[in-house]
């Protein structure tokens, strides 16, 4: 019996002890530590303050498998903990350790690609001592550890804005460039117009070329372009007395137009222009004994305000009716001579000379 009982005490024994080794193996299992493999940490402030901190915390961090990229920096902004890129950190979790500040040092932790964070402070009563910098070393390997273990528990983005007053960036405005669409209009036109209290009426007939330039859809106007025009004057004669002149002109303008305002097919174009008059003269006399002008070619210079009504028949095919004025830069004469040799001013032009214009324009 004693035998036996020896042999049970034994053996309860042996279990026991099998028992504990196995509890004390899952133990040595549990202190495993998660860890990052890759870290970005900037030191913020003086050198030799921070030297010793990135020696301790390197030694400490090594022994957990960490890889370390260490750089440096002045200062720091809140706003660089909340809103810095990671473009070329490379690494899961970014630290700042800040000890510009007299009284505390700041440690702060940006993880899950900057959408969870950790503020940790350190009161520095003495400066930076060996004590501080060792506990600085292991708040950076315990807050790490447990980051990489889980960042549920850490702040969120909304939480660590609040915690470092820095307000959530405004997006900028997006401006909008609207498309532009640009048409060449081939255009036709008659015009009248008054020329002179002796000859109250001329007409021309003109070819236009323009450029219009519009945001596409544009239901409210705003094109802009610029026209070529070249005319032709119909010929004219006038007589003042026994004297008269027979007039021929070609024009040439280039200008700029606006229109304003569209609604459906209908629009209002403004047009302003600079061009020149050629003009032809050749006097004529009826009484015998009077002598005329000598004839001749000059040309004048003119500033040419209009507005256009338009009206689209089709996507191609546009009426127009304008009113407009052509403002002479110079004054003209036509002169004779009667019997005696006396000069006399047989016709001057309006400086002003209002008209009228109905015209067709295709659009190419």
């Amino acid at each position: 019996m004693t035998v036996l009982r020896g042999l049970a005490f034994s053996f309860g024994v042996s279990v026991m002890m099998g028992a504990a080794g196995q509890v004390i193996a899952q133990s040595g299992a549990d202190e495993r530590w998660p860890a990052p493999p890759r870290v970005d940490i900037t030191l913020v402030g003086p050198e030799t303050a921070l030297a010793p901190v990135r020696d301790v915390t390197t030694d400490l961090l090594s022994r957990d498998g960490i890889r370390l990229t260490w750089r440096n920096a002045a200062v720091l902004r809140a706003e660089d903990v909340i809103d810095a890129p990671y473009a070329g950190r490379g690494a899961l979790i970014v630290v700042w350790v800040d000890v510009t500040a007299a009284t505390e040092a700041r440690i702060y932790f940006r993880a899950a690609a900057g959408r969870r964070f950790v503020i940790r402070r350190v009161s520095l009563p003495d400066g930076m001592g060996p004590l501080v910098v060792e506990e600085i070393a292991q708040i950076v390997q315990s807050v790490l550890r447990a980051l990489a273990a889980d960042t549920a528990w850490a702040l969120s983005l909304s939480e660590a804005r609040a915690a470092l007053n820095v307000p959530e960036a405004r997006p900028m405005p997006v401006i909008v460039v609207p498309a532009r669409a640009t048409a060449v209009e081939l255009g036709v036109a008659l015009v009248g117009q008054s020329y002179a209290s002796e000859l109250p009426f001329t007409g021309d007939m003109e070819i236009a070329v323009a450029a219009m330039s519009r945001a596409t859809p544009s239901a409210a106007g705003g094109a802009l372009g610029g026209r070529l025009v070249l005319g032709y004057g119909m010929p004219a004669h006038f007589t003042s007395g026994d004297l008269g002149a027979d007039l021929r002109t070609a024009k040439l303008r280039l200008g700029l137009l606006w229109e304003p305002w569209r609604r459906g097919n209908a629009a209002i174009r403004l047009g302003v222009s600079g061009g020149v008059d050629r003009v032809e003269y050749t006097p004529t006399v009826d009484v015998p004994g009077a002598m005329a002008a000598a004839g001749d070619t000059f040309v004048t210079p003119l500033a040419c305000p209009d507005a256009a009504l338009r009206l689209d028949v089709s996507a191609r095919l546009a009426l127009t009716a304008a009113v407009l004025a052509e403002i002479a830069l110079a004054r003209v004469h036509f002169d004779a001579y009667d019997a005696g040799g006396n000069r006399h001013e047989i016709l001057v032009p309006h400086r002003v000379r209002p008209g009228i214009a109905i015209g067709v324009e295709v659009r190419l």
